[in-house]
């Protein structure tokens, strides 16, 4: 499948000039339509109205609605929510014994550039502290932009003494705008969705910073990266070995490793970038549910 996928982007490339994930994200900028998507049976799905963006909280009929995975979806900041993350809220909830969910529909570029998807983040989860649900209760779980965003969160809540999650679940961040990772270099060619078939003709920002505007790309609230992670709650962090973006949580690993914090960091061969949100049927996707699984249980 990754060969395949690889094969199809660099022929695409070729035509277009760029990645057919980066063409699918930017047509990708659509407002959702809530109920365009069904719970499954035993869940119920209501729709948040926030002051500038919207949330879906997702919750499993019966249960004690105390826990909840605040769950931050992806896509550049350019694509928008979509009803793939409606299934993946369905399986955080499986895989964190029925927590309710809640998704955050945030404000996207180019409409909107930062810091507008970080004050909608502070805002859904200030939302759940006024709603009942304690911060030792609340896990944050992102992908891709989502992730960096994540971190972003919770960066500006450490500085701002605002009290923290329970812990963190990332899936390949993006945490560096600046596109400045050893592995922007290595993995161009191996990379089936943000790589390119040729070295020479590879983008100097292989996913578009839209989002930043004129903004300083070395803000940690913009590039985590960049940040400094004492203090932090617990993270899992799961990627593939192949990915462009392979740095991004390479240095974000290490510097919470220096200051003594804890991070589980899993690096799966040959997979692609999201690879259990796009495809969570495959052997390896849910090994990496059966990892969110454990890591809950312990943290």
């Amino acid at each position: 499948m990754n060969n395949t996928i690889k094969t199809v982007n660099h022929v695409y490339e070729r035509k277009h000039g760029e990645s057919f994930v980066v063409a699918k994200m930017k047509k990708d900028t659509e407002s959702y339509q809530f109920g365009s998507w069904s719970a499954p049976k035993g869940y119920q799905n209501k729709k948040i109205e926030l002051k500038q963006a919207k949330g879906y909280l997702l919750s499993k009929l019966g249960s004690k609605h105390q826990k909840v995975v605040y769950q931050i979806h992806g896509g550049g900041y350019i694509g928008g929510f979509s009803n793939t993350y409606n299934e993946t809220a369905v399986n955080y909830s499986k895989s964190s014994g029925d927590s309710d969910v809640f998704s955050l529909d945030y404000r996207t570029a180019p409409k909107s550039l930062y810091p507008a998807a970080l004050e909608d983040a502070l805002e859904g989860y200030q939302w759940l502290l006024e709603h009942g649900y304690q911060a030792k209760n609340i896990r944050i779980a992102g992908d891709s932009a989502g992730a960096g965003l994540t971190l972003a969160l919770t960066l500006y809540l450490r500085d701002h003494q605002i009290v923290l999650p329970k812990s963190l679940i990332l899936v390949s961040p993006w945490a560096d705008l600046t596109a400045s990772g050893t592995s922007y270099k290595t993995k161009i060619l191996s990379d089936p969705l943000f790589g390119s078939y040729s070295v020479q003709t590879a983008p100097k920002y292989p996913v578009p910073i839209t989002y930043a505007g004129h903004h300083d790309l070395k803000d940690p609230y913009l590039s985590p990266v960049f940040g400094e992670y004492t203090n932090f709650p617990p993270m899992l962090i799961q990627t593939g070995a192949n990915e462009l973006l392979l740095s991004d949580s390479q240095t974000v690993v290490k510097k919470v490793q220096k200051v003594g914090g804890v991070v589980k960091f899993i690096e799966y061969p040959g997979m692609y970038h999201i690879f259990y949100i796009t495809s969570p049927k495959l052997q390896e996707s849910q090994n990496a549910w059966e990892m969110i699984q454990t890591f809950i249980k312990q943290y």
